[in-house]
C-alpha cells in the first residue's frame, strides 16, 4: 500500500484555518456553518438578532380571512414566508393569490410550506421586485407580509403603480439578549478573520452590542463580508469597510464570495 501523498500548501482550501463569525439568528445558522466548515473554516456563531412573531396577530388573521380578495401576495424574506404560512395552516384555505418570492431562499421556504412561487424576480432586492411587476397595476390588490424593520420600497413602489397594498407585520427582528463573551473575547484579541452580515439589522445590532467605540478600535482587525448592496450600505453608514460582498443575496453566494476573496489573495 503506497504512502499517502503529503498535503502541499497549494492543496489547502482557501478558507482552511480561517475563523469566520456568523451574526444571523441561531436557528438560521446551520446551512451557513456547514458550508463554511466544508471549506475547512471554523464557523463561530454569535447571533446579534433574534426573530419572533408579532405581539398581536389580529391584523394578520384579518388579512388571512380576506386572502381570496388579493391578486398577489409578496414575500421578500423566508422569515415572512415561515411566520405567515405557519399562521395560515390553522385556516385551511384552498383559495390563495399568486405568490411572489424574492430570492431562492424565499422560494424554497414557499415550497417547504407546499406553496409555489409564481414570480421570482431576477434581482434579489426590493428594486428587483418592482422591476418584475408591470408599470400599471391599477386595481390590483396585494398583500405584503413583512417584518417590523422591512423597508417601504416594495409597498410604496407598488402603490405608485396603482396597486392597493395591505401590509401586515408577521415577524419582529429583536436585538439579541447578550453576546457570547468568549467569542467577543476572540474578536477583541484579533483572532477572528471575517465577520459576516446577512441583513442590515445584524450589522446595526453588532455595533450596538459591541459598542461604537470598541468597534472603531477593533474594525481593522477583521474583514467584513456582506450578503448584498443594502446590507453593505448600512455597514458603511456604521463606519465599517466592506471587503467582501456577495454577488447574489444568498448564503451560498456569500460563502462563495468569501472563498473567492481568500483564493485570490493566495495568488
Amino acid at each position: 500500500m503506497s504512502a499517502q501523498r503529503p498535503l502541499k500548501a497549494s492543496d489547502a482550501k482557501p478558507l482552511q484555518g480561517k475563523r469566520i463569525l456568523i451574526t444571523r439568528p441561531r436557528e438560521q445558522t446551520d446551512e451557513f456553518a456547514a458550508r463554511l466548515e466544508a471549506q475547512d473554516a471554523e464557523a463561530l456563531i454569535m447571533p446579534t438578532i433574534k426573530i419572533e412573531g408579532p405581539e398581536d396577530w389580529t391584523e394578520v388573521d384579518e388579512a388571512i380571512e380576506r386572502l381570496g380578495e388579493y391578486d398577489w401576495i409578496v414575500f421578500t424574506s423566508s422569515n415572512a414566508v415561515d411566520y405567515f404560512c405557519q399562521r395560515l395552516k390553522s385556516y385551511g384555505l384552498s383559495s390563495r393569490p399568486k405568490s411572489c418570492g424574492v430570492g431562492s431562499a424565499t422560494a424554497e421556504a414557499l415550497t417547504a410550506h407546499g406553496l409555489h412561487a409564481d414570480l421570482i424576480p431576477e434581482y434579489y432586492t426590493a428594486e428587483g421586485v418592482l422591476a418584475a411587476f408591470p408599470e400599471h397595476l391599477n386595481g390590483i390588490r396585494v398583500l405584503f407580509p413583512r417584518g417590523n424593520l422591512a423597508r417601504d420600497t416594495v409597498p410604496e413602489g407598488l402603490r405608485q403603480r396603482g396597486a392597493v397594498v395591505d401590509e401586515v407585520v408577521v415577524y419582529r427582528t429583536i436585538t439579541a439578549d447578550r453576546l457570547d463573551p468568549l467569542i467577543v473575547q476572540r474578536l477583541q484579541s484579533g483572532s477572528i478573520d471575517v465577520v459576516t452580515f446577512t441583513s442590515s439589522s445584524t450589522a446595526r445590532n453588532f455595533v450596538r452590542l459591541i459598542g461604537e467605540k470598541e468597534i472603531e478600535r477593533l474594525k481593522s482587525q477583521f474583514l467584513v463580508a456582506s450578503i448584498g448592496p443594502q446590507t453593505s450600505h448600512t455597514l458603511r453608514e456604521l463606519g465599517l469597510n466592506v471587503s467582501i460582498e456577495a454577488p447574489a443575496s444568498t448564503v451560498p453566494a456569500l460563502v462563495e464570495a468569501v472563498v473567492a476573496y481568500f483564493d485570490s489573495s493566495k495568488r
